[in-house]
């Protein structure tokens, strides 16, 4: 009977040790799901940071391209502006060459016409 509880006594032990044993490892399961499940939590943050990241990006590329297109638009219109100009500062100035030609012309027939005046009022004295 003393064997019998003894026995009976170590069955207890046996599984007192065994249930700490099952409740410890019951423990670590939850915390390595835990860990696991911080651990994707953090890697979909990282995901998300990086594909907003690359978005933003892009878009600065983007909105860049656009500038940069704009600009050779403005440079372009800039350049017409400028050619239209010299065209115009060009015509300008034939004009000035044909005006000062003709007050040549005109410096010159008048300049005849008082020395013919001058040359006949001398030849009447």
């Amino acid at each position: 009977e003393l064997h019998g509880a003894w026995m009976a006594g170590e069955a207890r032990s046996i599984n007192l040790e065994l249930n700490k044993q099952q409740h410890a490892e019951e423990e670590a399961s939850a915390v390595e799901k835990a860990v696991s499940a911080a651990l994707e939590a953090e890697r979909q943050r990282c995901a998300t940071e990086g594909a907003a990241h690359d978005e933003q990006r892009k878009a600065a590329e983007k909105a860049a391209e656009a500038r940069e297109a704009a600009l050779r638009v403005e440079v372009v219109a800039a350049e017409e502006r400028a050619a239209a100009l010299c065209d115009a500062v060009q015509a300008r100035e034939r004009e000035v060459e044909e005006m000062t030609a003709r007050l040549q012309e005109l410096i010159l027939s008048q300049k005849m016409a008082s020395e013919e005046k001058l040359s006949g009022t001398v030849r009447k004295r």
